[in-house]
């Protein structure tokens, strides 16, 4: 990677150290990546059956899934300038901690209300997983492979993740009612604690050279000629896709269209995962040749046709190549946004962070929105409404001007903020 520090001014004016570190190993930080996308993965694809058989309505076991945005709304509103100055190192071992105390507290709960609390626990961890590692990532890239890093990045963090519901799910199985579901949970727990005793012991200190605190977020600002707001929008629209399809929409689907089990949901959801890695490994890298806007409209646009051919799903095997179908879709609408928000803002710390928040608010309205549509219309009708709704997307980001650093505009990026050039 990047071997050099550049160093900026901290707002209350003390110089400050804060860029490309030469202990990062990016093999290694990815590593731990994946393996904590393995704990994080576990009972996500699960959650919304988990609350279910408390009794809740599909609206209400959406709103359960849902929940987890309150800790990461939480911590991303008024961590901007807390969570992308930790320390490297700290980002994994905090987040890990936090997280998997909220699954003790989800899986040993006896209603509905302490599982919620439960969820809103494992969002603050999450938040300082996914917002302080990104911000890790990012500051040891380089504008001609920043696309390429959150794309590796993103795999690692989701070939973790799909292991998560295949052994999630078969988990789920051992026994009646809620005994599988709790069982889930805590081994979740379990390895979620080792992974944070791992990275604290194997990773050095990654310090950021800024201070740490509290803060009211601010809306970044953009380049000359360039606007925030569609890669923010599409940043929303990227986590209500993830949640409402992956997390919401297909347990339901295959619990009530087709009758299937938690461990056949999972293998499905698994098979989801490996196409969702393979696609943001290459899209990323796609994204910096061919640019960021074809990248992702191609990538909705093959979303919205599989969501649309629901009806032809009827067996296990379609309902597996169906979810491996969804894959592509879902990790292009992870990926191309970040990419597009470090092109298009002038400060990449305050635009990730940005990006962040506006993720959280889709996590809140994607599950939430998913599950009402499949109590209202069914399987069927939210999968064909959300394909609807994929479609009219992808044609406006066909639409919007490429926001990619383009070679001419990289010497004006670099003059504006100096990116030592790679080891």
């Amino acid at each position: 990677m990047v071997s050099s520090l550049r160093t900026e001014s901290d707002p209350a004016g003390t110089p400050s150290t804060h860029g490309p570190d030469a202990r990062f190993s990016f093999t290694a930080y990815l590593v731990l990546i994946a393996l904590a996308g393995a704990g994080f993965g576990m009972t996500a694809s699960i959650t919304v059956l988990y609350a279910v058989e408390f009794g809740a309505s599909d609206t209400v076991a959406g709103l359960v899934w849902a929940s987890i945005a309150l800790g990461l709304l939480a911590v991303d509103v008024v961590g901007t300038r807390l969570v992308p100055r930790l320390d490297g190192r700290s980002v994994l071992w905090i987040s890990l901690g936090v997280f998997s105390a909220g699954l003790v507290v989800s899986g040993l709960a006896p209603n509905l209300a302490i599982v919620v609390a439960g969820r809103i626990v494992q969002g603050a961890g999450a938040a300082v997983a996914m917002s302080g590692a990104l911000q890790v990532v990012v500051r040891n890239s380089s504008p001609d492979r920043v696309g390429r890093d959150i794309g590796a990045f993103n795999a690692a963090w989701f070939a973790g993740i799909s292991t998560g519901p295949l052994v999630g799910g078969g988990l789920s199985e051992i026994g009646d009612g809620l005994v599988g579901f709790r069982i889930a949970f805590l081994v979740s727990a379990a390895l979620c604690l080792a992974v944070a005793v791992g990275a604290r012991v194997a990773l050095p200190s990654l310090p950021t050279g800024q201070r740490p605190r509290l803060s009211r977020p601010s809306y970044p600002s953009a380049r000359p000629g360039l606007r925030t707001w569609p890669a923010l929008g599409l940043g929303l629209f990227g986590e209500a896709l993830r949640g409402g399809v992956v997390f919401t929409l297909i347990p339901l689907f295959g619990s009530q269209h087709l009758g299937v089990g938690t461990g056949t949901i999972g293998l499905a959801l698994s098979a989801l995962a490996v196409v969702d890695v393979a696609s943001m490994r290459v899209g990323g890298a796609l994204a910096d040749r061919v640019g960021r806007n074809v990248v992702l409209a191609v990538a909705l646009a093959v979303g919205a046709a599989a969501c649309l051919s629901a009806p032809l799903v009827d067996s296990v095997p379609t309902f597996v190549l169906w979810c491996a179908l969804l894959g592509a879709p879902v990790a292009a609408a992870w990926v191309v946004p970040a990419a597009m928000v470090v092109d298009v803002s002038a400060d990449h710390q305050a635009g990730l962070a940005a990006y962040r928040i506006a993720g959280d608010a889709g996590d809140a309205v994607g599950p939430t929105a998913a599950a009402a549509a499949v109590g209202a219309a069914g399987p069927l009708g939210a999968a064909i409404g959300i394909g609807a709704g994929t479609l009219a997307v992808a044609a406006w980001v066909w639409r919007l001007t490429d926001a990619r650093v383009h070679p001419l505009s990289r010497a004006a990026a670099a003059a504006e903020h100096p990116v030592p050039p790679a080891a």
